[in-house]
């Protein structure tokens, strides 16, 4: 199995010694939708952490194009022509170069390294984080390659979390059951793999109590980090506009504003019975675990055979799906044990 060495970078500043940690020190997770930019914007505003603007580098780069960064002029390559990459404000030249200058043998894994020390140096913080809602499904693989890493998984009901997908300008085309796949498939993931994988450095949170009591959650938040609180990370709204393209602004207006405490329960009278009750099932572990509350109305005939059909459908795909997933995540820590090879 591949296992990489956590990379520890010093800078001395007259007689201080800045230490910046070379790999995500934590990692924002989270069916999308459910609240990760507002949490990858209140961590931001910690003077101890830098959050990556999301470019999803473990899932697109590392592991989707490994085929393809088998040497660091590819790699390079690759980054100048990914628009994503770009709202990151990262140069990959520089990056290669820095790393010629300390002689670092290249890797992708350690030119991603090599990219978060940059960063995080580049924002005078010493931790740096990032913020991937599907990385849910890459779980394996970040433990295989950053063993330390924290994950914080941020829980929102499942009902707001169809309606909204239904509104986002990337998902809203996409068909209800594939929607409720995905909150079924990555929540599971999520919450029985976290745990086993990460134990003590894994840490759900719910989106609900973030907006009602932010204080509260965030103080448990830094606690999971080792971090302090501190009380800026309540005024978030300037990380965000670092942290948030503009061309994402239709999906993720609302971290522009202050915190609202009463952006829940959006879904009713907003989705049909159908819809409803299919959200319910799909996330009824998480209705269970935050004792969200069914909707309380008759269920015809008609529904519950819906709701039948639908079940064992959504049983036979989320077996499928998390099968695939775990599929691909060996596959993908083989493809990069390569490059730790002797």
């Amino acid at each position: 199995m591949f296992s990489q060495r956590v990379g520890i970078f010093i800078r001395c500043k007259g007689e201080k010694t800045v230490t910046y940690l070379a790999e995500p020190y934590v990692v924002v997770v989270g069916v999308g939708r459910s609240g990760t930019t507002l949490l990858m914007s209140m961590l931001d505003s910690n003077s101890s952490i830098a959050m990556l603007p999301e470019i999803a580098f473990e899932r697109r780069i590392l592991v989707k194009q490994i085929q393809s960064i088998g040497t660091v002029s590819q790699m390079v390559e690759l980054l100048k022509k990914d628009l994503i990459f770009s709202k990151g404000g990262i140069d990959p030249v520089s990056v290669a170069n820095s790393l010629t200058e300390r002689d670092i043998k290249y890797s992708p894994v350690a030119f991603y390294q090599h990219l978060l020390w940059l960063y995080a140096h580049s924002r005078n913080k010493r931790l740096v984080g990032v913020k991937d809602p599907k990385s849910l499904e890459l779980l394996p693989v970040l433990k295989e390659l950053f063993p330390q890493t924290r994950i914080l998984h941020i829980v929102r009901d499942p009902r707001d979390v169809f309606l909204s997908r239904k509104k986002a300008e990337w998902s809203k085309d996409r068909a209800d059951f594939l929607q409720l796949l995905a909150y079924r498939a990555q929540y599971s993931l999520g919450s029985e793999l976290g745990p086993k994988l990460f134990g003590r450095h894994y840490l759900e949170i719910q989106y609900e109590a973030l907006i009602s009591m932010p204080e509260d959650v965030l103080k448990r938040v830094c606690e999971f980090l080792e971090i302090g609180f501190e009380p800026q990370m309540l005024d978030h709204t300037r990380s965000s506009h670092r942290l948030v393209s503009i061309d994402e602004k239709q999906y993720h207006g609302n971290v522009y504003q202050p915190v609202l405490a009463n952006n829940k329960n959006k879904w009713m009278g907003k989705l049909t019975k159908g819809q409803v009750v299919g959200a319910e099932y799909a996330g009824r572990k998480a209705m269970r675990v935050y004792s969200y509350e069914n909707a309380n109305f008759r269920k015809s005939l008609r529904l519950r055979v819906y709701l039948l059909a639908l079940g064992l459908s959504l049983e036979v795909a989320n077996s499928l799906y998390c099968g695939l997933v775990y599929w691909q995540n060996c596959k993908a820590v083989t493809e990069l044990s390569r490059y730790n090879a002797p």
